[in-house]
C-alpha cells in the first residue's frame, strides 16, 4: 500500500490534476482491494 500512497502523492503534485478518486468494480480486477482513504492516510 505504500507504493499506492507514493503514486497518489506524485499524481497530486502534477500541475493540472484536479481530483484523484477511487472506483469499485465488484472484485472483477482481482482479489486485492486498496482503500483510497487507507492509502492517503500513509502520506
Amino acid at each position: 500500500m505504500k507504493g499506492t500512497a507514493k503514486g497518489i502523492k506524485a499524481a497530486a503534485s502534477v500541475p493540472g490534476v484536479k481530483k484523484i478518486s477511487a472506483a469499485n468494480f465488484g472484485g472483477t480486477l482481482g482479489p486485492v482491494q486498496i482503500k483510497l482513504k487507507d492509502a492517503v492516510a500513509l502520506i
